[in-house]
Order: structure tokens, then sequence, then C-alpha cells
């Protein structure tokens, strides 16, 4: 009975089988499968020994090979689930036929590994030469050279070129990568954030290139104390610096980021696409011939910058802005003997700037040794911050226009007669100049001289613009003419400027009756030159008063 139930379930289960695969159907080839290899069954605990009758032989039935399936090709089916069925009631040693061993499946294609850039450098000759994670490396190629023959730096972060660099890279990534004797064409690249602690970078007199990945990718800090991180050798001077593409945080009492000096040897400073973060001083700089501060972050510093020495040309700060109301120092301050000989000029966002007292520059006109050497356009600050406190828009040193904030720059002033004054006229139809006392007042770069005369004081050529309206008065019927005359100082002579202005002055019978004349004129002014009102009468000899109030102004264009 127990040989029958056995060949019985065996038989179901064939049928099962071969059920089961004519159901099936081939996809196309598809991805390789997972290996999945079954749990092997526990073994069965060894029976009684008990001999019974020998059974009858049974039957051996083979089911029919199943068709294959047609191919349709479908998506890869999810992963079945694994049942394991009950255990089956110990029977006799029986030993069934041995299956046919199934098809082989087909193999799956291998997937592609992943593969990303490891590094790039450039090689000598000035090949870009890219590692990838497997080990390879692939040279692709010449890098393209810029007008003067020299190979641009392309950055390892995908930033962008900066011409001229170095070819040769070394990368900072501890304190120790950048003490000693630091090569002057070398790009010393900032990988990752590097504490500095109390190691000092000394600026060799063949320059120094700092570069990075970007901001809070590359930083340079130290919270030590009584520290400078860049200086010059006790020996010689720096030489020119480039400093982009990173953080710089300094934040140890009395400590600053740099105490550089170039002493006249005709080096640049510059500095950009970076960050100042919570720096205590950024430093003094002196004696370079110009520096750049080009899209800057000041973040949260308590104090600026300090230039100091003769410069033969200038600094721009331009593109940058003040982040935070911490600073309680100078943004931009004069050290000692400065004087710049270019320009300094500005675009800078400062409108947190002030709130604690700090101050935006405190150069004086006695520091810029050009007229218009002092140059701001566009500049944003705030109103109440004290942002310029030593150079006053109307010097003949500052040129500020379009800021917000402060006041900016009108070139020109305005002259109103003070009191009633006579004119003597000495002869008929001759121009004679108007002699009264004159209150000058919106004077930017202008003074007043030989007597109502409006002067430029600024060596900077002006196309102005003179207006004006006097009131006159005399005997009855008296017709004057008002002429704007340019006093040409290389020349040491007059000009006639536009037209005579003509008009009757009816003084009534007393001749105190004023009349009004409108006058008006262009004039190319420079140095020394100087813009004045006179005055004839055609009628005869009589004196003219000119009487209080009235203007004469003159505006650049």
């Amino acid at each position: 009975m127990t040989i029958s139930v056995n060949l019985a379930l065996t038989k179901a289960l064939v049928e099962r089988e071969v059920t089961k695969r004519s159901q099936s159907f081939e996809g196309p080839k598809g991805l390789k499968g997972d290996s999945i290899k079954g749990d092997k069954g526990n073994t069965g605990d060894k029976g009684d020994s008990i001999k019974g009758d020998i059974g009858l032989k049974g039957d051996s039935i083979k089911g029919d090979k199943g068709d294959k399936g047609d191919t349709v090709e479908g998506p890869r089916g999810l992963k079945g689930d694994t049942i394991r069925g009950q255990r089956g009631l110990r029977g006799e040693s029986v030993k069934g036929t041995k299956g046919d061993k199934g098809d082989k499946g087909d193999k799956g294609n291998t997937g592609d590994n992943g593969i990303s850039i490891k590094s790039t450098k450039v090689n000598a000759k000035d090949h870009l030469i890219i590692t990838y994670s497997d080990g390879r490396k692939e040279d692709a190629g010449e890098l393209p050279r810029g007008a003067d023959a020299k190979v641009p730096l392309i950055n390892n972060g995908g930033g962008h070129a900066i011409p001229d660099a170095p070819k040769s890279i070394k990368y900072v990534r501890s304190a120790f990568d950048l003490s000693g004797n630091l090569s002057s064409t070398t790009l010393y690249y900032i990988d990752g954030i590097v504490e500095m602690g109390s190691q000092q970078v000394i600026v060799p007199e063949g320059g120094l290139s700092i570069g990075g990945n970007g901001f809070s990718t590359s930083c340079l800090k130290s919270n030590v104390d009584n520290y400078t991180m860049f200086v010059t050798a006790d020996e010689g001077y720096s030489g020119a610096f480039l400093m982009s593409k990173l953080d710089v945080i300094v934040s140890g009492s009395n400590s600053s980021c740099f105490s550089l000096d170039n002493k006249g040897n005709g080096s640049g400073v510059n500095f950009d696409s970076m960050n100042f973060v919570n720096c205590t001083s950024i430093g003094e700089i002196g004696g370079y011939i110009q520096g750049l501060s080009r899209s800057i972050g000041f973040v949260n510093c308590l104090d600026g910058f300090t230039l100091s020495g003769e410069w033969s040309g200038g600094w721009a700060a331009i593109d940058s802005i003040v982040v935070g109301s911490t600073m309680t120092g100078v943004l931009f301050r004069a050290g000692t003997a400065l004087t710049l000989g270019g320009s300094f000029r500005s675009n800078m966002n400062i409108l947190q700037l002030g709130t604690s007292g700090g101050v935006f520059c405190d150069f004086s006109p006695s520091n810029i040794v050009l007229d218009t050497g002092f140059v701001l356009t566009g500049l944003r600050t705030n109103p109440e911050s004290n942002t310029l406190p030593n150079m006053p828009a109307t010097s003949t040193k500052a040129l500020i226009k379009n800021c917000v904030g402060i006041g900016n720059t009108y070139q020109g002033a305005s002259h109103t007669p003070t009191a009633d004054s006579v004119v003597v006229i000495t002869t008929q139809g001759e121009l004679t100049q108007l002699t009264g006392a004159m209150t000058l007042t919106d004077s930017y770069w202008y003074s007043t001289a030989n007597t109502n005369g409006l002067r430029l004081d600024c060596s900077q050529t002006v196309e102005a613009r003179c207006d004006g309206i006097f009131s006159f008065s005399g005997q009855a019927n008296t017709e004057v003419i008002l002429q704007i005359r340019q006093y040409d100082a290389s020349e040491d002579a007059y000009v006639n400027v536009g037209p005579e202005y003509l008009t009757t002055i009816n003084g009534g019978l007393l001749g105190t009756l004023s009349s009004n004349v409108a006058f008006s004129g262009n004039l190319r002014m420079d140095q020394g030159d100087r813009a004045e009102v006179w005055i004839k009468n055609i009628t005869g000899t009589n004196n003219i008063t000119l009487k209080a109030g009235g203007k004469f102004e003159v505006l650049t264009r």
C-alpha cells in the first residue's frame, strides 16, 4: 500500500511539472539573473529496519517532452517567492528512475562597471592626462594656448580656467604642504579644509599662487592667537600673489591673514572669487604696484585690508559684498605713507557695513595722486554709516557716480550775488566784468576766482554748460548786453561763449525797477579755466546796478 501511494505521488508531481513546463514560454535573452541556490534538504531520521515483502515492480512512466514555446519578448519578471513544501512521510527506500537533465539557461549579458575620473593633470608636453577610477590613463591631447602661448590651467572641479597659470600643481592637504620654501612656478591647490594652526606661509620673491575648488570645499583656517597666515621673509620681499576659489578663516585674537611687502618691486596682488570668513583682520599689504579684489565675500570680519607705502598703480574692489554686521574696523584702511599713483575704484555692496561702526574706506585726498583717482560707481551703502569719513565727494580727487547711501559728485558750482552792486561803465559799448561780491555754493571741483569767475580746479577736462539769470536796474530805456566769457588759462586770453543777450532796462522814474536777463552757453574747460559774466551798455555810459539774488552756475553736461 505504501508503494502504491508513493508511485501515485510521484506521478502527480511529474504531471504537475509537465503542466508547469508546457505553460512556460521563452522570453528574449535577458540580463544575467541572480544565482539562487536552494537550501540543502535535511537528512531524514534513520528508520526502523523492517523488511517487508518485495513489492511488484512499478511501471516506468516517462512524460513526453513538451514543445518549445514561442519566443516572446517581454519584461523581466519579478523574482518568485521560494516555497518549501511540507516534509513528506518517511517511506520505503525506493530509487526512482533518473530524470532527464534540464536544459541549460542562456547566459545573461554582463553589466557595465561604473567608471569615474579620479584626477587630471598637465604633463611636460602640455597634454591633459586623465586618470580613471579603474586605473586607466588617457591622454586627452594638448591644451589650447593663450595669446602669449602659455597653457591655461583647468581645475579638477570643473571651474573656470586661470590664464597663464603654472603648469605644476601641488595638492595641499595639510599645513606641512605649505611650509618651507615654496615654488613660484607651482599652483598650490587647496584640497579640502586645511587646518593651518600656527604654520605661516612665506610668499617668495618669485611670487605664489594659491587656488581651490570653491567656497566651503577648499579652505585655509586657523584660530591661533597672535598669528599671521601669509608673510614676507625677514630678508627680501614678497612677489606677485594670486589667491582664488577658496575660503580663508583667521579668527584668533590679534591675528590676521596677511603681512606682505613687495617693497616697490613692481608686482601685483590678486584675490578672485573667494571668501574671507570670521577674520579678525584681513591684514596689511604694502609696496605693490596694484591690487585686485574681485567677487569677494567679506563674511563677519572685524577689520579689513590696510594698504601702505607707495603704489604706482592702484586697487580695484569690484563685484564684492560685505555680509554680516560685525565689522567695527575699516574695510580699506590707509596705512603708513600710503599713496596710490593710479586709482582706487569700487562698486561693492556694503549695505550691511556700518551698523556696528565699521567704515568702508578712510582714504583722504592726500593718499590719491591723480585727480579723479578715487572712483566709486554704483556702490550701495547704508546711509546711516560713516562710509567715507575723509574723502568728500566735492574733492577733485573723488569721482562718485550713481551710488546709493552716500553723496555723489556733481561737477559744477553756483554763484549768487551777495548784495546789490554797481557796475561802473566808462565806455559805451565796451564789455565790463561784473565785480560784485558773490556767494559760492554747490561747489564740486570749482572755486571762486577773479570776483565772479567759476574756476575749474580739477585736472580732468570737463564738458560744461553755463546757465543763469541776473536782475539789473538803472536809467530807464537803457539797453544792455550780457555776455558769458571763458578765460583760457593755457592761452591767458578770453573767449566769448554763446550769443549776446540783449535787454532794455525799464528802471522807472527812480531807476529802481529791475529787469531780468537769462543766459546760457556750452564750454569745454581745462584746469584753471574760468567762466565769467560780463555786461556792456550800448545806450550810453550811465552805470548799471546788479541786484542781489539771481544765480549763475556751471554744470557738467
